[in-house]
């Protein structure tokens, strides 16, 4: 239940048990990334594209995310839309962080 299970079958369990139990777990599952997208979706309206004035990301996090981006355009061949694409990020965010990173 820690693992984060919503239920427990025991078996032998019927089939049709089963198939409910799954089907409920996808239910759930579906509304918590409605609700995360939906979330998402407003905060991005809310700042506009642009990146969030929040520098409180701990400096191993902000080194991950350099190489994450780093790892990207070199993926893509230093495509700036592509790469902002893939992140899921705007293009402006991507600079704005490309500058912040020196990687510009």
């Amino acid at each position: 239940m820690q693992g984060g299970a919503v239920t427990v079958l025991e078996k032998p369990c019927q089939m049709d048990t089963l198939i409910d139990t799954i089907k409920g777990g996808l239910c759930r599952r579906a509304a918590i990334m409605k609700t995360r997208q939906n979330r998402s979706q407003k905060a991005a309206r809310h700042s506009g594209g642009r990146p969030s004035s929040d520098r409180a990301l701990s400096p191993q996090m902000v080194d991950y995310e350099r190489e994450l981006i780093s790892r990207a355009l070199k993926r893509n061949i230093g495509n700036k839309v592509k790469t902002a694409g893939e992140l899921g990020i705007s293009k402006s965010q991507l600079y704005a962080k490309l500058k912040s990173f020196g990687l510009t």
